[in-house]
């Protein structure tokens, strides 16, 4: 089973990340809903899956760490992946963006 590694920093996810946070005012609440929705897909997609830690669970740490051989913004591994892998990779974090922003953006009264 190969192993992703995802980035728990609030602050990384906000910053660095090209999630769109726009229109969310629960930015906390979102990142951590990201999070746990990413976990999820990945680790149903077949996945080992493990939280950042430590140095590395920070803003900082999540931003220098360049010892993995693949790199999806908030997602890393250091196993050998296939363009499949990567693909299904993307489509997890594309999945947990879109709830995220499905249940954190802010409707206005005009939305109904």
């Amino acid at each position: 089973m190969k192993t992703i590694e995802i980035c728990p920093s609030v602050e990384w996810l906000e910053v660095f990340s090209a999630l769109n946070f726009e229109g969310i005012d629960d930015i906390d609440g979102a990142a951590n809903a990201f999070t746990n929705d990413l976990f999820d897909g990945l680790t149903d997609a077949g996945f080992e899956v493990i939280i950042a830690r430590r140095q590395r669970a920070t803003c900082h740490g999540w931003n220098g760490a360049n010892t993995f051989e693949f790199r999806f913004g908030p997602a890393m591994s250091s196993s050998a992946l296939t363009n499949d892998e990567c693909g299904m990779i993307q489509e997890c974090i594309d999945i947990a963006e879109e709830n995220m922003r499905s249940s954190y953006v802010e409707r206005s009264d005009n939305d109904d």
